[in-house]
């Protein structure tokens, strides 16, 4: 995709009704009385009358449309002299149950090339729940505009998150005062990209850095001979899919670390395999920001080898093979 293709993402699927309501007890005397609860209320779907959890009556319930509302005054400061309501939406990502959402929101003139043809943009996540799975967060990432693919800077100082709070607007508008500057990050991945692209990392690789860098359980020897397959055809599965992978951005950028990385990101952005897909997203594009970081300065040495560097995962990556053929 091409910044021209872009289509915003309809924001408005994150925006359904939703209520604290009051909860009831049976009276123990008279069976068919009720009193309402003075200190709970219950987090309802209002569409679906679905329960997303019980909060206490301290608890403020922050809409999706609040917690994006609320953000102005972050993007004002990372995105500098971009006016909020240019902001666009870009992506949501929400499971069937709405009971989370991720809602990344960029401003489509603000992308950068590390080199001539191939843009990435800078976004900005909101992270907000009403099961209390997740606390309300604002973060960095950048994702690549030729195929969406993106990266979440977890641990970056440009972090933040906070509970459900009643001054949320203002814990914001506070804390955008310690976030870094957007361009020295930009700057900072741009040599990022530069350095891993002259890294050689066979396409062979793929899978095994995969196992590695999301911590992929692997385990194919314990269990009944039902649960064994299972696992291992799972693993072949992602291997298979791991390789299709590896071959499309091989052919695209050679084989080298900047191929790496976008395998990496496609399967993060898009995992599958995997239990709960939409619930893995964020802390996959994360562990790809945490690698970067990493891999960038295992590259420095002189003696950096990449089948060294994956020899545990290459040992597992064949081990699950000959399992496969045992079973079968």
């Amino acid at each position: 995709m091409s910044r021209q293709d872009f289509k915003k993402f309809d924001i408005s699927k994150a925006y359904f009704p939703v209520e604290a309501q009051l909860l009831f007890i049976r009276d123990e005397n008279q069976m068919e009385s009720y009193s309402a609860l003075k200190s709970h209320r219950a987090i309802i779907d209002c569409e679906n009358n679905h329960v997303f959890s019980v909060v206490t009556d301290s608890y403020n319930l922050i809409l999706n449309k609040d917690a994006v509302e609320n953000s102005e005054g972050l993007f004002t400061k990372v995105f500098k002299n971009i006016a909020f309501k240019d902001m666009q939406c870009f992506n949501v990502t929400m499971p069937k149950t709405r009971s989370f959402c991720h809602i990344d929101l960029i401003h489509s003139e603000s992308d950068f090339e590390p080199w001539e043809k191939d843009a990435w943009t800078p976004f900005i996540r909101i992270t907000n729940s009403y099961n209390k799975t997740k606390l309300l967060k604002y973060e960095i990432g950048f994702c690549r505009w030729i195929c969406k693919n993106g990266m979440i800077f977890g641990d970056r100082s440009i972090e933040f998150a906070y509970t459900h709070s009643k001054n949320a607007k203002e814990k914001i508008a506070k804390m955008a005062d310690n976030l870094g500057d957007i361009k020295q990050l930009e700057a900072q991945f741009i040599n990022q990209l530069k350095s891993i692209k002259d890294v050689v990392f066979d396409k062979n690789l793929m899978f095994p850095l995969v196992l590695k860098v999301f911590e992929i359980k692997t385990d194919v020897t314990k269990g009944q001979l039902k649960e064994k397959l299972s696992k291992v055809e799972r693993l072949l599965a992602l291997r298979d899919h791991i390789e299709q992978l590896a071959t499309h951005y091989c052919q695209e950028s050679g084989e080298n670390g900047y191929s790496a990385l976008n395998v990496l990101t496609d399967f993060a952005t898009r995992p599958t395999n995997v239990i709960s897909p939409t619930s893995h997203i964020n802390s996959y594009q994360t562990s790809c920001a945490q690698w970067l970081d990493e891999f960038t300065k295992e590259i420095k040495s002189k003696h950096f080898d990449p089948k060294v560097y994956l020899s545990e995962q290459l040992n597992i990556a064949a081990k699950i093979v000959t399992v496969a053929s045992q079973l079968n």
